[in-house]
């Protein structure tokens, strides 16, 4: 089967292998349609040749057009690629010095991270501590027949704040006996 060969604007060439030709078309008029229809942007079809009389195609990236033949231009083979070596099993990689300067910087945010989730933390338990006392000493309070008066449980008052409710009595009271539900559940694992 003929080939076509075009000369492109890089100064390489462009190869087509044209289909068959139509029942009854002319060999010169089927090669006219296809050269139209494969001929690539910028491209000019220069000749039409055999199999035969093209190069080995191990270097087909260098292959350009001499005026008469497509030969093959040394300038423009490309370098074979490095070989890539699959690493054995039980090798061990040589280190990368990017990666080991990435260890301390690592290491360092996460122990800022825990650092912070670790204040976050103390300060909650002392919280929930503070109002886990001011909750018995609101019950000792009512056991004794004494008043709750606001202003003097901080820890409870401010979650009656941060809940929206009021801060009476009645509320603290209330605050009070939640709290110590929500510790006695805790403490049987009911969460």
């Amino acid at each position: 089967m003929k080939r076509l060969i075009f000369v492109q604007p890089n100064g390489g060439v462009a190869v087509t292998i044209p289909a068959g030709r139509r029942d009854g078309e002319p060999e010169a008029a089927w090669l006219d349609r296809v050269a139209r229809k494969c001929c690539p942007k910028g491209g000019k079809l220069v000749a039409v040749r055999s199999p035969e009389e093209m190069p080995d195609r191990k270097h087909r990236d260098a292959w350009v057009w001499d005026g008469q033949n497509v030969i093959v231009d040394p300038s423009r083979i490309k370098p074979p690629a490095p070989a890539v070596q699959q690493e054995r099993a039980g090798t061990v990689v040589a280190r990368d010095p990017r990666v080991d300067a990435l260890g301390p910087q690592l290491s360092e945010q996460i122990a800022s991270a825990f650092q912070a989730m670790h204040r976050d933390l103390v300060r909650e338990v002392a919280v929930e501590h503070r109002r886990a006392l001011e909750s018995l000493t609101v019950a000792s309070a009512l056991a004794e027949g004494k008043q709750v008066e606001p202003g003097s449980f901080p820890a409870l008052e401010r979650s009656l704040l941060e809940q929206g409710r009021p801060v009476t009595s009645d509320e603290i009271i209330a605050a009070a006996d939640e709290h110590t539900r929500r510790v006695i559940d805790l403490v049987a694992g009911e969460q």
